[in-house]
């Protein structure tokens, strides 16, 4: 019969073969070099990309804070559906820039207007054009084109435009295509004043008084937020 001592003897002798066996696995698999290294450094997955990001790095996108926290500036352009036709005139090109550029807002009451039976919207299958209404009015001039939009009746027309010295013409109106306006204009800090020269427009007066009608607002559409602006926030 084996002794308690002799079977103690085996169980231990076992043991230490065990942990000597994983030891010399574990060294073995530590000292074989990575698959695909073949005696040299395994390329840097990023040193492969490094052309890419250093040529992003190089012209970063503008960052626009909103709410405090940066964000890419979206692109901003107009549909060029929306774009003015060239009834009169051909458009301006789209490199245009004048010191009219920017968006304007007007924000008239029912007594500015006479009251609720003219300030008020008219169904009508074809409303005169220009036709002052009480509420929100944004007139927006951006790279030769205007863009005017009444929210209250929804009515909207956009047209070409130049400007010389103190004067701007309007254009390629599609309620008056083949006439023009011309108006002397005073650009202040926070808004703009229209003065009429003579408006070709053959709507008894009418867009003449919705332009002179009020001083429009000067509006930074990037930072202020308008509900159902026309064309969008593209003129800042």
């Amino acid at each position: 019969m084996v002794s308690r001592w002799q079977r103690f003897g085996s169980l231990g002798l076992a043991f230490a073969a065990g942990v000597l066996t994983t030891v010399v696995v574990v060294a073995v698999a530590a000292s074989e070099p990575e698959p695909g290294s073949s005696g040299q450094a395994a390329p840097d997955a990023t040193s492969s990309a490094s052309p890419i990001v250093s040529g992003a790095a190089s012209s970063p996108s503008p960052l626009l804070k909103i709410g405090g926290a940066p964000g890419a500036e979206p692109e901003r352009t107009v549909d060029p559906l929306l774009l003015p036709y060239p009834f009169l005139s051909p458009t301006p090109p789209p490199s245009t820039r004048t010191v009219l550029d920017g968006t304007y807002l007007r924000v008239l009451t029912l007594r500015d207007v006479g009251g609720a039976r003219v300030g008020l919207p008219f169904r009508c299958l074809r409303c005169p054009p220009y036709r002052i209404d009480a509420g929100v009015s944004t007139i927006m001039f951006w790279h030769g084109a205007w863009f005017l939009h009444h929210q209250m009746s929804d009515f909207k027309t956009q047209g070409s435009f130049v400007v010389e010295g103190d004067r701007v013409t309007l254009y390629n109106d599609p309620n008056c295509p083949q006439g023009e306006g011309v108006y002397r204009f005073e650009k202040t800090a926070h808004g703009l004043r229209f003065e009429t020269i003579h408006d070709d427009c053959p709507w008894s007066g009418e867009r003449a008084d919705d332009l002179t009608r009020v001083q429009w607002t000067n509006v930074h559409v990037c930072v202020r937020w308008i509900k159902n602006l026309w064309p969008g926030a593209v003129a800042c």
